[in-house]
């Protein structure tokens, strides 16, 4: 399957926690069982490519079978302290890529690219996946989220094809949106047990 990631950040932007690390080895899992995987982010990860001018400029890297295209955010100083994630001409890219695509899996709920890709795939018919990642609950900045929620944000969980609930209290979290339950699935976070495989002796 030809599968589109649409994240505001990931590998390798740990800064931002468990949701890029998180987005991050599913798709390489999924690269691994043979699927086309592109992935779309910004340059969060505080990594960029400048252009002629000095400027940030998009840029795409290769790698773990995936390919990943970083878009520069307008200040990556409103997207670590805000959770502004702004990116400059990911739009017109994610259009021509989705056209050729069979799913996108949306990572974060509450962001603009989410609403891009939201858009994008409603125009196209595209089916669409959203991954909250504990996203939902109305912890801090409640004002912004819930006019987000309003605007944007049940449409969003309403269309999608599934949503993918990282424990059984997000699975409820989705039931308040009025998600129904046959579109509502446990996908825990992955474990990349290559680095388990070596343990150090019971008791360290």
């Amino acid at each position: 399957m030809r599968l589109v990631f649409v994240s505001p950040y990931f590998y390798p932007a740990w800064q931002y926690g468990g949701t890029p690390r998180a987005a991050y080895e599913l798709a390489r899992a999924l690269a691994r069982r043979g699927h086309q995987l592109t992935v779309f982010t910004t340059d969060s990860a505080g990594v960029s490519r400048l252009d002629n001018d000095g400027r940030g400029a998009p840029f795409t890297r290769q790698f773990d079978g995936l390919e990943a295209h970083y878009y520069p955010n307008v200040s990556n100083w409103l997207a670590f302290k805000h959770r502004i994630f702004l990116p400059l001409g990911m739009s017109r890219s994610i259009r021509a890529t989705l056209k050729n695509s069979d799913v996108v899996h949306i990572h974060e709920f509450r962001s603009m690219l989410t609403i891009q890709a939201w858009c994008e795939a409603k125009r196209l018919g595209l089916p669409y996946v959203i991954s909250p990642h504990g996203g939902l609950q109305y912890l801090g900045k409640a004002i912004p989220k819930r006019i987000f929620d309003r605007l944007w944000g049940r449409r969003v969980l309403g269309k999608a094809a599934a949503v993918a609930v990282v424990s059984h209290i997000e699975s409820e979290d989705a039931a308040d949106f009025n998600v129904h339950p046959s579109r509502i699935h446990l996908l825990p976070n992955p474990i990349p047990v290559e680095q388990f495989e070596t343990l150090p002796p019971l008791g360290t």
